[in-house]
C-alpha cells in the first residue's frame, strides 16, 4: 500500500520513522507568470515564507531559470536549495527545500500532454526516510474537456506512483485547478 497525501495550498507532512517523528512544513505556491513583475511581488512572497517558515517550498508557474534562481535569491535566501530547473514547453514546478533537513537524491519528469509533472525525491537527513514529491499544475478550465485533460494528467501520475515500491512516502502537489468541491 502506498501513502499518498493530497495537499492544495500548504500544510505540515509527518516523516515516520520507527524510532522517531520528524515533521516538515510543505508550502506549495502558484506564482502566476513568475518571474513577472518580481519587484513588486517577492516582498509579499517572502512576508509569507517567513511566517509559514516551511521546510519545503513547491512552486507552480516559473518560466525560466532567471526565475527559479531570482526566487532562490530574491525570497528564500541561504536557507535553501533548489531543484535543478526542468525547462517543459509550458509554465514549469520548482522545488526548494531547507538542506539542513533533506538531501535531494533526483528528479524525474513525467511529460503530459499539456504540462510536465516533475518527481522530486528527497532523503530526510535525520530519519533517512524517502519523500517523494510530486509537482503539477493540472488543465485549468471548466469544460467537460478541460476536466477530461486534468482526469488524462492524473491518470499518467497514478501509473508512475503505482509502480513505486511498497510503502513508498509521497506526497501530491501543486494546482489542481478544481472548480467544484467533486
Amino acid at each position: 500500500m502506498k501513502n499518498c497525501i493530497i495537499i492544495f495550498f500548504f500544510s505540515a507532512l509527518s516523516i515516520l520513522n520507527a524510532q522517531t517523528t520528524e515533521r516538515a512544513r510543505v508550502l506549495v505556491y502558484n506564482l502566476l507568470i513568475y518571474p513577472e513583475s518580481y519587484e513588486t511581488r517577492n516582498p509579499y512572497f517572502a512576508h509569507t515564507i517567513n511566517n509559514v517558515d516551511p521546510d519545503i517550498v513547491v512552486i507552480n508557474e516559473v518560466t525560466s531559470s532567471f526565475g527559479q534562481q531570482k526566487f532562490l535569491d530574491d525570497v528564500l535566501g541561504n536557507e535553501y536549495l533548489a531543484a535543478p530547473f526542468t525547462f517543459g514547453f509550458d509554465s514549469d514546478n520548482q522545488l526548494y527545500y531547507k538542506d539542513s533537513l533533506f538531501t535531494l537524491l533526483g528528479s524525474i519528469v513525467i511529460n503530459t500532454s499539456l504540462r510536465q509533472i516533475d518527481h522530486y525525491i528527497l532523503k530526510h537527513n535525520f530519519t533517512g526516510d524517502t519523500l517523494r514529491v510530486f509537482a503539477a499544475h493540472l488543465k485549468a478550465g471548466q469544460t467537460p474537456a478541460d476536466a477530461q485533460q486534468r482526469f488524462s494528467e492524473v491518470t499518467q501520475l497514478r501509473n508512475k506512483t503505482d509502480e513505486l515500491p511498497p510503502n513508498s512516502n509521497f506526497i501530491f502537489v501543486g494546482d489542481f485547478n478544481p472548480y467544484t468541491s467533486s
